[in-house]
């Protein structure tokens, strides 16, 4: 998958917005949030724990996210405000390794003096990635480093011309070379030559590397130039993600590969593809690695929050889709993601996990402040590159002010169990559409009153905000439409109570609502205020 790079943390932090909550889902994405449950649960039914895997040493990590903006690496004081704090703020939790992404051709000569100009340029990020490399392992923390190429989209080094300007030789030979230069300066622990052809091939338009016999070519050719060097010192892995098109044949390809040490997954959809469950697909590459004596790991993990049937090419941006995860109302999505992932690694004796948009253990934002106040001077909807960019000042503030979301504690918590299995799911609120919160919409059809003829339809629109329910109640009948705001909202387990306020000829009159919520059915009682009479009342998901 394209990952969003870090391009705007330096950006002033106006209008930064926090959200350290659970978030009512908006009704927009509840059918989302409940498919991605879904899908996580069936997954969960998959994984069987054989009861021997609580004390496998998995080194637990995350993506080092403020080292991926490349282009800001040697910025002034760059490295000291972001990267120091992100590195000291992932301590914190209590990590085992770091995975940081060194894509070609950053680390590659001939690209900053012959193609980019510029004398020099190629000394001063090798020497801020060796600066940072000394800075992982001084911490006592495995370098985990991926190694395959700068994307394009968002691109500030001119890398898709120059991946254009290059035949398949010269890319392989400019391949080989950062790979080797990695091993050789950097040193890290883990060494992944190559994690996502499908993404390279589409980055590069190189027909070789989209053809599985071609790809096989280069990284034999890489791990080669690796061994002829004397440079094989470390773990050298590849693998594929769990979306790869043509996947067993290219997961049987890479498991067969002898100089292969570790078997790498990246992991992101987490829904079906037709009867295929591709998440499902991490186990069998787990045991395809070790039938044929490879290690495994995970360097890139997180849920897309993509429909099925939004996985059309085309359909979404990248940028779009990446942007829906930097609201606080999916933390409990990503904190069961998490959970199974970790149960994963460690039924499976995984070298390593790292996830990758860890910038959400720092900071969320509010979906209805960003609704509501806009981007721009205008206040325009925002668009993903936008909510980005909010995001991004967000994170600049939490790491000055050393603060954690929930899901950054729930990582921890989980990460720092004595031996042992994470089972407890932490999807309690809202779970599904079908639990016992109220969020979301409810409908209700009944009879008109004093006896005339036809029907009224009535629309409950209901958010929860910890103990309290706001939202709207619409009616209509025939030409009578109304619409009310829900006041004085309170909700205890499944008891909730809340009123109304409504105008007539009479003058205003208030309406007490109380009952309980029973899986998909509330049901309760609506009466005048002061009045001992109330009315039933039904209403049901739709």
């Amino acid at each position: 998958m394209r990952k969003l790079k870090l391009l705007t943390l330096i950006a002033l932090s106006a209008g930064v917005v926090w959200a350290q909550v659970k978030a009512p889902v908006p009704p927009e994405f509840q059918d989302l949030y409940s498919l991605l449950q879904r899908n996580l649960d069936y997954f969960d039914g998959k994984l069987a724990d054989p009861g021997n895997s609580s004390a496998y040493p998995v080194n637990f990590g995350a993506e080092l996210y403020a080292a991926d903006a490349a282009g800001l690496m040697t910025g002034p004081g760059y490295y000291d405000t972001f990267v120091t704090a992100y590195l000291d703020r992932l301590q914190a939790l209590g990590v085992k390794s770091v995975k940081v992404a060194i894509g070609f051709p950053m680390l590659y000569r001939p690209f900053h003096e012959n193609f980019r100009g510029k004398p020099g340029e190629y000394e001063k990020y090798l020497a801020v990635y060796k600066r940072l490399a000394d800075d992982v392992h001084r911490r006592g923390l495995k370098l985990i480093m991926h190694s395959q190429l700068i994307h394009p989209m968002n691109d500030q080094l001119g890398v898709g011309r120059y991946f254009a300007s290059l035949d398949f030789n010269q890319y392989q030979a400019g391949r080989s070379s950062v790979i080797q230069t990695l091993a050789r300066e950097l040193k890290p622990d883990y060494l992944i030559i190559q994690t996502e052809p499908s993404t390279e091939f589409g980055d590069t338009q190189k027909k070789e590397i989209g053809d599985l016999k071609g790809d096989m070519a280069m990284l034999n050719r890489i791990l080669g130039d690796l061994r002829a060097a004397n440079l094989h010192t470390m773990v050298v892995g590849a693998g594929i993600g769990t979306w790869q098109p043509k996947f067993a044949d290219w997961l049987d390809a890479l498991v067969h590969l002898s100089e292969l040490d570790l078997l790498d997954i990246h992991i992101y959809p987490i829904a079906h593809r037709g009867p295929v469950s591709l998440m499902t697909r991490i186990l069998d590459m787990a045991d395809a690695a070790r039938a044929n004596g490879k290690k495994v790991g995970m360097s890139e993990a997180w849920a897309y929050k993509q429909r099925d049937e939004e996985m059309v090419p085309g359909r979404m941006t990248p940028t779009d889709i990446y942007a829906r995860d930097a609201y606080s109302f999916w933390a409990p999505v990503d904190q069961e993601f998490m959970r199974l992932i970790v149960k994963f690694a460690r039924v499976k004796q995984l070298e390593y996990v790292s996830f990758f948009n860890d910038k959400y253990f720092f900071t969320n934002l509010d979906y209805d402040q960003v609704k509501n106040d806009g981007c721009g001077n205008d206040r325009h909807p925002c668009t993903g590159g936008e909510i980005e960019q909010l995001s991004n000042r967000a994170l600049q503030q939490a790491l000055k002010s050393q603060k954690f979301t929930e899901t950054g504690l729930y990582y921890k918590r989980l990460i720092s169990t004595a031996g042992g299995l994470p089972a407890e799911t932490p999807m309690s609120e809202p779970r599904t559409v079908g639990s016992a919160s109220p969020d979301g919409k409810w409908v209700s059809d009944f009879p008109l009153p004093g006896g005339r003829k036809g029907t009224a339809h009535m629309t409950m629109n209901l958010r929860v905000d910890g103990n309290r329910i706001s939202g709207t109640i619409r009616t209509e009948a025939g030409r009578f439409k109304v619409s009310k705001e829900i006041q004085d909202g309170k909700i205890d387990g499944n008891r909730f109570t809340f009123t109304t306020t409504e105008n007539s000829r009479n003058g205003g009159m208030t309406l007490q609502w109380e009952g309980t919520i029973d899986g998909d059915t509330i049901s309760g009682t609506r009466k005048p205020e002061g009045s001992s009479q109330g009315f039933p009342f039904t209403a049901r998901r739709p």
